[in-house]
């Protein structure tokens, strides 16, 4: 649900920025229209008071040509645009899969060093175990060998007449 939400915001701000540029571009060819319309107001005023008639100079093959490269120039960036957040997507995608594949032999390689580690301690504790025992086998028999010798001294001691 979170990544349909933000996928849903990002459109949202793409479609927000489009309309933003589509709509500048109609401001422009508005206010371009307008101001040619003043002009050639201005332009046949001078030539009511006997200038030169420069009206033609905004003429509306002018203003069909500004609006088309206005209409162009805008389909263009929002294009570019919507080229712009799929090559964004894309790279997005291509990260998150990365960044999993990553995770996954990280995880696969602290699972196997766990293992290698849970190994070993078990050696280690089998070699203890064994130490120990022998050790103590070790111990019994020196103390098995001190009590008959100290047995023996003391039968010495008695069979000795004094």
């Amino acid at each position: 649900m979170d990544q349909y939400e933000r996928q849903n915001r990002e459109q949202q701000t793409v479609n927000l920025a489009e309309i933003f540029l589509q709509q500048s571009a109609r401001l422009l060819e508005t206010q371009a229209a307008a101001a040619r319309t003043v002009m050639r107001t201005q332009a046949r005023s001078l030539a009511a008071f006997g200038g030169p008639d420069i009206s033609c100079l905004y003429a509306h093959d002018d203003e069909r040509q500004f609006s088309d490269l206005l209409k162009t120039s805008a389909d263009h960036a929002v294009s570019l645009m919507r080229q712009t957040n799929e090559t964004v997507r894309q790279f997005q995608q291509i990260f998150n899969q990365l960044v999993r594949q990553q995770t996954t032999q990280l995880t696969e390689q602290i699972r196997t060093s766990a293992d290698e580690i849970r190994q070993r301690t078990q050696e280690v504790q089998q070699l203890v175990r064994e130490a120990t025992q022998q050790t103590a086998q070790q111990f019994r028999g020196a103390t098995e060998q001190a009590l008959q010798g100290s047995g023996a001294d003391e039968r010495a001691r008695s069979q000795v007449p004094a």
